[in-house]
């Protein structure tokens, strides 16, 4: 084996090891991406998953305003087998109805919750349910609904497919 050999055998080594790196690199980045986006006259409504090393860490409820709105409540419809809607809000993190959010245009309102701890307060209500809904109550009086979410049988949230179109 000569000189060249051994170099060319040192530069392969080292580009595999470059390639390892920025593959470790891009999967250590958070990334955020969009379950769920409706589109309302005075505001957009969208549920985001933050994952960070392939794993679902934060779910996040944004609401942008497209004009100036009140926000007066956020909570979770939890939807039974026969269409049954029960209505939990977001424990503590839940906006009451006593004190309303002003929000401006162009300035969104996120709530960010672990996905453990949704997890763990869904199983905590015992209520049965195969799918659920954020809905936000702007005044006066209007309810905006983002689309049907579920968990698989490995608690990995996902939208539904409706059956309507096929």
């Amino acid at each position: 084996m000569d000189a060249f050999d051994f170099v060319g055998y040192i530069i392969m080594f080292l580009f595999g090891l470059g390639v390892l790196g920025i593959y470790q690199y891009n999967k250590s980045k958070t990334k955020t991406l969009p379950l769920s986006i409706q589109r309302y006259p005075g505001l957009i409504l969208e549920v985001l998953i933050i994952k960070q090393l392939a794993k679902t860490k934060n779910l996040v409820v944004k609401v942008t305003p497209i004009t100036g709105i009140e926000i007066s409540r956020m909570y979770i419809e939890l939807i039974g087998k026969k269409r049954e809607i029960n209505k939990v809000g977001f424990a503590e993190k839940e906006i009451s109805n006593d004190e309303t959010t002003t929000a401006l245009p162009g300035q969104p309102v996120e709530i960010a919750i672990p996905l453990e701890e949704f997890k763990t307060y869904l199983n905590s209500k015992e209520i049965p349910f195969l799918t659920f809904r954020f809905v936000v109550d702007v005044l006066p009086n209007n309810k905006h609904k983002t689309h049907e979410l579920a968990f698989n049988k490995n608690w990995n949230i996902f939208k539904p497919d409706s059956g309507r179109y096929n």
